[in-house]
């Protein structure tokens, strides 16, 4: 029986460690054929995905990764995904301002902000290409529509004025933040929608709490699907909360 069961279990571990040698080939030729800078030793396949999960600022695990290396380095976030991290002002200059065009390109692997922009589709994290030019030029066009006139001003000063009028009457203490996020949301949503908000209504207080919840939970936190994209797939809960959490952002008051 003893026999038996050693058979019956050797084509499993064949398996598994044919899967494991796999993706170590396929990590080298990865770095090989791109020939990326060097980086910080790490684990087989995993990479240094157990340094983001502990540290959900992704900058913070960049720069203590990068302690040992000069203005360029690879960082190996785990299951054949890896990024280049520049570190310096001067070459983040050469990338972005004297070389522009080469770099212009954005990361489609960030599932989080995939997730909010209904898979890159605004113009901040869109791919550089015709649809990304006219969202572009249409953006500078309504800007320039309001910069041309004086709606924007109006716009401005009277939700200043609004914010102004409610501090003065505030005689303890107070949460400076609430009445700027009113100022901000008033000024946008006047432009985009012809809504405001009052201090009390229900629907700012709503889009206050669920941007809060949004920084907090998904921006700030740790997703373990944007280090590696695959895990979408599968309903695990920091997942299952994200989708959540965006098709509540989706359902604003404001744009019903």
């Amino acid at each position: 029986m003893m026999d038996a069961a050693i058979i019956s279990w050797l084509p499993v571990k064949t398996v598994l460690v044919g899967i494991i040698v796999f993706l170590l080939v396929m990590s080298y030729l990865q770095r090989k054929k791109y020939k990326l800078p060097p980086g910080p030793p790490h684990l087989p396949i995993l990479g240094h995905y157990f340094a983001f999960r502990n540290e959900g600022r992704l900058y913070a695990v960049f720069n203590k990764l990068g302690k040992s290396f000069d203005d360029i380095f690879t960082v190996n976030l785990g299951f054949g995904r890896s990024v280049v991290v520049l570190k310096s002002a001067d070459i983040v200059h050469e990338a972005f301002v004297e070389k522009k065009e080469i770099f212009a390109g954005r990361d489609a692997e960030s599932w989080k902000f995939e997730l909010i922009t209904d898979g890159f589709k605004d113009i901040t994290f869109a791919n550089y290409g015709p649809v990304w030019r006219l969202q572009r030029q249409m953006t500078l066009k309504a800007l320039r529509t309001y910069l041309a006139g004086d709606k924007l001003e109006t716009y401005t000063r009277s939700a200043f004025e609004e914010v102004a009028n409610l501090i003065e009457k505030e005689t303890e203490p107070f949460e400076l933040d609430v009445y700027i996020r009113l100022l901000v949301f008033n000024i946008i949503c006047r432009m985009a929608f012809g809504n405001s908000y009052t201090i009390d209504s229900l629907e700012f207080t709503w889009l206050k709490d669920k941007i809060d919840e949004l920084y907090e939970k998904l921006l700030a936190g740790f997703i373990p699907s944007d280090v590696t994209p695959v895990l979408k797939k599968f309903p695990i809960p920091s997942s299952l909360m994200a989708k959540q959490l965006i098709k509540y952002i989706y359902k604003m008051p404001v744009i019903r």
